[in-house]
């Protein structure tokens, strides 16, 4: 990676201009119009939202979880593919850019949809659901064994009849089997051998990469990002690298990576527009960077990628 001189002398004195808007649109639990009973918390059956009048790809300003019950086809989140299946769940985080290729448009495709705004997931008699949501963000996608599907099946069961109905204290039902469904998928990880439990370090490292994400055009050092979390540089350092085997400004890269393989694939913007939005003001640096990065420069990893992404069908 590049040296911290030199990488905060390229991005330094951008803060002043107004660089150009996106064009990956960012939609909000309301976008789905009517069909969405809440703005906060939003459940459908799949091959409803599937045809959802929004364009692909996307962002969302809410997290995401769809759980596959039969399909065939890819689901393009951020650079990478995956193959969808029977029985595989996605969960997604707010930003995350995706595009779905399912069954020609979606015919045969089903399974269930949930939209969970910031509030509700963060808050329920004072406590958050955020840490769990994240550890299923970073172990997705989910493919779940033959056997698991039944106690996630029952339990949406319930939830689906609570969404639909009006009965005394819906609210809190809602919640409750919400969150059993999230304990149950949580446990199907486990299952899985691939959960690590969430103790106090894993959640730094998660309240860490939220801030780059909301921070990295800022081009904050480490020093700062441990004030903003209140703990001292050296244990922010120390655990970043235990559980990422990485360093923060390691972590501050590979976001900055990120968002620009986002916009090389998604966004018809210039190179030297999109270097300019991630902070560069010197079109050679980035391409230096970027190649360092993932070993392509921008223009290669562009072309590459052309043919990877089909246009989306519109939907979740």
């Amino acid at each position: 990676m590049p040296s911290t001189t030199e990488f905060d002398s390229a991005a330094r004195g951008c803060s002043k201009r107004s660089a150009p808007q996106a064009t990956i649109p960012t939609y909000d639990i309301g976008s789905f119009g009517a069909a969405a009973a809440s703005t906060t918390f939003d459940f459908a059956p799949l091959e409803e939202r599937l045809h959802a009048p929004l364009r692909m790809p996307h962002r969302h300003d809410f997290y995401q979880i769809v759980w596959v019950r039969r399909g065939i086809g890819t689901h393009v989140i951020d650079s990478n593919v995956y193959p969808v299946r029977d029985d595989v769940v996605f969960c997604l985080s707010p930003g995350q850019v995706h595009d779905w290729d399912l069954d020609k448009a979606g015919a045969g495709s089903r399974g269930y949809v949930f939209n969970v705004g910031f509030d509700f997931a963060q808050v329920e008699h004072g406590k958050s659901w955020a840490p769990l949501l994240t550890s299923l963000i970073d172990a997705s996608p989910i493919y779940l064994r033959h056997d698991q599907p039944r106690d996630l099946q029952e339990t949406v069961s319930r939830l689906a009849t609570e969404y639909h109905g009006n009965s005394r204290a819906r609210i809190n039902a809602l919640y409750a089997y919400f969150q059993l469904f999230l304990v149950q998928l949580d446990r199907c990880l486990e299952d899985l051998a691939t959960h690590q439990q969430v103790d106090a370090g894993t959640a730094l490292l998660q309240q860490f990469r939220r801030l780059v994400d909301e921070n990295y055009r800022a081009q904050l050092s480490p020093a700062e990002y441990a004030r903003l979390l209140h703990v001292r540089e050296s244990h922010l350092t120390d655990t970043i690298k235990r559980l990422a085997g990485r360093t923060p400004r390691q972590l501050v890269h590979d976001r900055i990576l990120l968002e620009a393989k986002r916009l090389l694939i998604h966004d018809q913007a210039t190179i030297s527009e999109i270097a300019f939005r991630l902070g560069f003001n010197d079109l050679a640096y980035f391409s230096r960077f970027f190649k360092k990065g993932t070993s392509r420069p921008p223009t290669e990893f562009r072309s590459f990628f052309a043919d990877a992404l089909k246009q989306g069908n519109g939907g979740c």
